[in-house]
């Protein structure tokens, strides 16, 4: 994961917009195992509206390693030129069971599945997992075992996370809901030993802070 080197005004608006986001509601079925999804124009259709008014957008671009494969980059922007932006290699994948459908629209496919993957992880959108047969691996691995995987940031990183996202917050029972909510997305282990104690010192102030202005 990539941040900018200031995210106050990211982080307040994301934790904004994630408090009106709704989930992707599932606007087609699977005709594989019968089930419904939310495509990726669902989950964007959705998001773009509360991405807006809350001075955020969300764009997708095909990168290069540095050894010569594709990967999916995906940028979250604030209308302040704030940014986080995540990468990874896209997965190779082969046609299932149709050996006469175009391999463009194939990789098409898989390219549109990792894409809906990786929005729904950048802002924070539920959405169900449904539409993963139509391409596999070339490793024969299942799609579920390769199922795109964001980057997760460095210790440092998510404590400038943290400390962003409980700055923006007005109220002691806003921060106490934002440290929870973080460290359920996150995970105990996201931070090292100094690092944690460190957020630990920053909710502690600004709960502190708010609490003496009777916040």
């Amino acid at each position: 994961m990539k941040l900018s080197n200031e995210t106050g005004e990211l982080f307040k608006a994301f934790a904004k917009f994630q408090g009106e986001l709704d989930n992707a509601t599932k606007n087609l079925i699977n005709p594989g195992v019968k089930n419904k999804y939310a495509d990726l124009a669902q989950c964007i259709n959705t998001a773009k509206p509360v991405l807006a008014s809350n001075g955020l957008g969300v764009t997708q671009m095909i990168g290069c390693s540095n050894d010569g494969k594709q990967t999916l980059i995906t940028m979250m922007t604030h209308e302040s030129g704030q940014y986080m932006s995540s990468e990874f290699l896209l997965v190779d994948a082969m046609l299932q069971g149709q050996a006469g459908k175009n391999p463009a629209q194939v990789l098409g496919s898989a390219i549109t599945y990792q894409r809906r993957y990786a929005f729904a992880a950048i802002i924070g959108m539920a959405q169900q997992d449904d539409d993963g047969n139509s391409v596999t691996p070339t490793s024969q691995y299942q799609p579920q075992q390769h199922q795109p995987q964001q980057q997760k940031p460095s210790s440092s990183e998510t404590l400038k996370i943290f400390t962003a996202l409980i700055g923006s917050c007005t109220t002691t029972q806003a921060c106490n809901q934002a440290k929870e909510k973080f460290f359920v997305q996150y995970g105990k282990g996201c931070m090292n030993t100094d690092d944690l104690d460190k957020a630990k010192a920053v909710f502690k102030t600004h709960s502190e802070d708010l609490k003496t202005k009777g916040e």
